[in-house]
C-alpha cells in the first residue's frame, strides 16, 4: 500500500526474515502435521503481503483474505451467517465489544496471547476481551491535490464544497462515521446524545446530499473507472491516501486532519463465536503483536501501530515519523469513540437512511 520505500528497507527485510525463523522456532516449536487455512475478514490492503507470506512459511497455517468495504457491510455480514466463514474479522473498537457482548466474538484471554504484553497500555483496554489491538488512526479528508489550489482546512468544506468540488464528495455508509464531519462542523462531541443536536447535524447532511458522489469508501470508488475520475474529496481515515495513491499509481491523494478535531478509532482482530479454528487464529494473532512483525506491517501499511517497541525494528524515518508516533499532546485533543444507547444508535439510523433515500432519489 505504501508508495515510497525508506532507505534500509532491504537489508531490514533480510534482518526480519532471520529473525522471524528463531520467533517461530521458540514460540512455537511445533508444525501442523496438516495445512490449515484462515479466513480473514478485512479493509483491502490492510495487511502486509510478506507478512502473511512468512506467517504461512514458518507455520504451516494459510491465510485467506476477503474484504468489506464498510463497517455497515461487515457488522450486517457478521450478524447474518451462522456458518463458520471467518476465523479473523477486523472489528472497529466500539463493535468488536458489542458483536462480544452478544456472543458473536470470542473472548480473548491475555495468557492466550502472550504477545498482548507488547501492546501499549494505552491500547490494551481498547477491544475489551474481544480482540487483539491492530492499528490505530483519525478520521479526516482525503483529496485530489491536483483538484484544489489550496489545501483544504475545515469539515464545512466537506458539507459544502466549492463549486468545482460539488458533485464530487464522497462520504461513507456508516451512521456513525458519516455524523462526524456536522458534528465536528457544529463544535459539539461526536457521541452526543442529546437529539437537538442530532437533527442540527442532519439538517447538515441534508444539505450536501446534492454534492455527494455517493455513500461508498473512497478506495472502492477509485477501482471504478467512473467513479474513480469524478472523485474529489472523500471523508476517510489515516492512512487511505497511501491506499489511493498505490491504487492510482500516483502521489495525488493527501490527508489532513481538519481545523475542527478529529476522532481516533481503534481497530480489532477478533475471532467469531463459529470459528472452528481457534487455536491458529490465536497463533495468528500472537505473531501479529511480536514487535518484529509489528514493524514490517506498520511500515507496508503506513497506519499508526498499538506497539511502541516496533520503533526499534524500524527505518529511522518511519520511527521518527509523527504520523505513526504521534506526540502526546495529540492524544489530548482528539475525541474517542465510546457505546452509544439504543436509542441514539436508532436515531443515527433513521439519519442515515433517510439520506441515503434522499441522495438516491434527487
Amino acid at each position: 500500500m505504501q508508495t515510497y520505500k525508506f532507505g534500509n528497507a532491504e537489508n531490514h527485510c533480510h534482518i526480519f526474515t532471520s529473525l522471524l525463523l528463531l520467533f517461530f522456532t521458540v514460540v512455537y516449536p511445533y508444525s501442523l502435521s496438516n495445512a490449515q487455512e484462515l479466513t480473514l475478514y478485512t479493509w483491502e490492503n490492510y495487511i502486509a503481503e510478506q507478512v502473511v507470506k512468512d506467517f504461512q512459511k514458518h507455520s504451516g497455517i494459510a491465510v485467506k483474505l476477503e474484504y468489506f468495504d464498510s463497517d455497515q457491510v461487515r457488522d450486517e455480514t457478521i450478524a447474518s451467517i451462522s456458518t463458520n466463514r471467518f476465523d479473523l474479522v477486523i472489528f472497529d473498537s466500539i463493535s468488536a465489544q458489542i458483536f462480544g457482548k452478544n456472543n458473536k466474538i470470542l473472548g480473548i484471554s491475555k495468557s492466550e496471547i502472550p504477545n498482548m504484553k507488547n501492546i501499549d497500555k494505552r491500547w490494551q483496554e481498547s477491544c475489551g476481551n474481544f480482540g487483539l489491538p491492530y492499528f490505530y488512526g483519525t478520521v479526516g479528508i482525503v483529496y485530489d491535490a491536483t483538484k484544489f489550489k489550496k489545501t483544504p482546512t475545515s469539515w464545512k468544506q466537506l458539507l459544502s464544497p466549492e463549486t468545482e468540488h460539488q458533485g464530487h464528495v464522497v462520504m461513507v455508509e456508516d451512521m456513525t462515521d458519516s455524523l462526524i464531519p456536522p458534528l465536528l462542523s457544529l463544535g459539539y462531541n461526536v457521541n452526543t446524545e442529546k437529539e437537538s443536536e442530532l437533527k442540527e447535524a442532519y439538517t447538515l447532511l441534508q444539505k450536501q446530499v446534492p454534492w455527494v458522489l455517493n455513500y461508498k469508501y473512497a478506495l472502492t470508488n477509485l477501482q471504478h473507472p467512473g467513479n474513480g475520475k469524478r472523485m474529489h474529496m472523500a471523508l476517510g481515515y489515516s492512512g487511505d491516501q497511501y491506499s489511493l495513491n498505490d491504487a492510482s499509481g500516483s502521489e495525488n491523494w493527501q490527508y489532513i486532519i481538519p481545523e475542527e478535531g478529529t476522532v481516533i478509532w481503534v481497530d480489532c482482530l477478533s475471532i467469531p463465536a463459529n470459528s472452528t479454528h481457534k487455536k491458529e487464529a490465536l497463533q495468528f494473532l500472537n505473531y501479529l503483536a511480536d514487535p518484529e512483525v509489528v514493524a514490517v506491517n506498520t511500515e507496508e501499511i503506513y497506519a499508526a501501530p498499538p506497539v511502541s517497541a516496533a520503533r526499534q525494528f524500524m527505518s529511522s524515518e518511519a520511527a521518527k515519523d509523527e504520523t505513526l508516533f504521534p506526540p502526546e499532546d495529540f492524544f489530548q485533543k482528539a475525541q474517542m469513540y465510546r457505546i452509544l444507547s439504543d436509542k441514539n444508535i436508532r436515531q443515527r439510523r433513521r439519519i442515515f437512511d433517510a439520506i441515503q433515500r434522499q441522495h438516491e432519489t434527487q
